[in-house]
């Protein structure tokens, strides 16, 4: 993996958060922003600087029915120039052969203290609010280079990664070889979930929540599969209180470059939207802000029964 590539997916994992202040109400700034209209993104991608397209959406519009998904999906068909497809997620990275990601995985191959001093705030506070127990079983959804689902089993968790891309499988598998510890790894799409007959304890999505198509039909899937007394842990998952509408396409550069270069569903919410959606589920939510760094905030959901 070259500098290039190492600088990508750093911006992308920086800019997909977009609160980047310590208020305690994660709501991002656009002060500076350009706003532009979906027809100016080809055009605004080859300009420096940032961006925030005004995409559309009526609030009378229902945020839970099939017109307000279409819509959304409209727009994402015109901005990616085709139809999703889940496969897009599974998109191949080079991991190149001048090193083992095994040892030095993200953020660690970036070789900058700053952005591995923040993932490591992050990690650490996503910890402290899902406060998991040896013996608990635990699921993560999208668990990309393993930098939760190890800690986790060395806490002496039973865990579970789903990931989609074989990349990631395997440097989760020989990373939790090389530590001595044992991770059980699924290469499963989000939404082929019911297939898993567990329970589980706790259920992880760590910025992996807004890359699936339906987040609606995921979590009445998720919830299915807490146990009683069950937490739903969502972190670092892009939130802007202050967005136009409940939820839809991350406007911002970064999340419109990875919709129109590899296809990615690429989604950001209103915390209060978030909020709602847990309870209407049966769940519990409540709001963890990290101070340091939006990386780290936690929406921490638990099932009543």
């Amino acid at each position: 993996m070259n500098n290039t590539l190492y600088r990508r997916i750093q911006r992308a994992y920086r800019t997909l958060m977009l609160s980047r202040d310590s208020t305690p109400d994660p709501v991002s700034t656009t002060v500076g922003i350009r706003h532009i209209r979906i027809e100016e993104i080809r055009d605004a991608l080859k300009e420096p600087g940032d961006f925030e397209v005004n995409f559309q959406i009526s609030n009378t519009v229902d945020p839970l029915s099939q017109e307000y998904k279409e819509i959304v999906f409209g727009q994402y068909e015109q901005i990616a120039g085709r139809k999703y497809q889940t496969d897009y997620e599974e998109h191949p990275f080079d991991v190149g052969t001048d090193q083992d990601f095994s040892v030095r995985p993200w953020p660690y191959c970036t070789s900058d203290a700053a952005v591995v001093g923040e993932h490591l705030i992050a990690t650490g506070h996503m910890l402290r609010s899902m406060m998991p127990k040896p013996g608990e079983r635990v699921l993560e959804m999208g668990a990309g280079w393993g930098n939760l689902v190890l800690p986790l089993a060395m806490i002496g968790c039973v865990v579970t990664a789903l990931e989609l891309e074989p990349r990631y499988v395997n440097i989760i598998r020989k990373r939790a070889e090389r530590a001595g510890v044992l991770v059980k790894v699924v290469k499963m799409k989000f939404l082929d979930l019911p297939s898993l007959k567990e329970k589980f304890d706790l259920i992880i999505f760590c910025a992996a929540f807004h890359h699936c198509h339906d987040h609606q039909a995921l979590l009445r899937m998720v919830v299915d599969h807490l146990a009683p007394g069950g937490r739903l842990a969502l972190c670092g998952e892009p939130m802007d209180e202050a967005m136009g509408h409940p939820w839809g396409l991350n406007p911002r550069r970064e999340g419109i470059n990875q919709i129109v270069t590899h296809g990615w569903f690429e989604l950001v919410f209103r915390v209060s939207y978030l909020l709602d959606l847990l309870k209407s589920a049966g769940l519990n939510p409540e709001l963890k802000v990290c101070p340091e760094t939006a990386m780290g905030n936690v929406i921490m959901a638990t099932r009543a029964h």
